[in-house]
């Protein structure tokens, strides 16, 4: 696969923040805060409903800045509030996606970047991606006692839960 351009998405409470980096030079194209009215976030009943009205928010500016889609290899999302997921990466499904809208975990905006990324790069054709979730830790014991925090993997695993 070819790797061209990523779109970044980092859903918070009060915003979505969005960048597009490309492989020529590693530079940045395209770096976006979108603040949200609160009085618009507040009206959706669940963190699920937000989806939608990101999503338009986040095309819209990359419409705006007149950028083609069509370069773009991969979305990639903030980690959400899965408790059962480990620090390092995973590719986007179904399953992931509905269990960051679940009512069974914390409610945190963070949780909708997975959402996002699958959404807008599953009509591409491309994959989406959720990077070091909010939940993910590993401390491991180490001599006397101290811990040291363990981050990221080689590898990206495929999201099971339940299964």
């Amino acid at each position: 696969m070819d790797i061209r351009d990523i779109l970044v998405i980092n859903p918070g409470s009060t915003s979505t923040k969005i960048a597009v980096y490309t492989d020529h030079n590693s530079r940045t194209v395209i770096n976006y805060a979108i603040v949200h009215d609160d009085e618009i976030i507040n009206s959706f009943g669940s963190l699920g409903e937000q989806e939608n009205y990101r999503k338009k928010m986040i095309l819209g500016q990359l419409k705006d800045a007149d950028y083609d889609m069509s370069n773009l290899s991969a979305v990639v999302g903030r980690g959400g509030m899965a408790p059962e997921l480990e620090s390092g990466g995973y590719r986007v499904n179904e399953a992931l996606c509905c269990r960051m809208t679940s009512s069974q975990i914390p409610q945190h905006a963070s949780s909708l970047g997975a959402v996002l990324a699958y959404s807008i790069g599953k009509p591409l054709g491309i994959p989406a991606y959720i990077y070091d979730s909010t939940m993910g830790s590993e401390l491991d014991a180490l001599a006397g006692g101290a811990y040291r925090l363990l981050t990221g993997q080689e590898k990206t695993k495929e999201y099971t839960y339940g299964q």
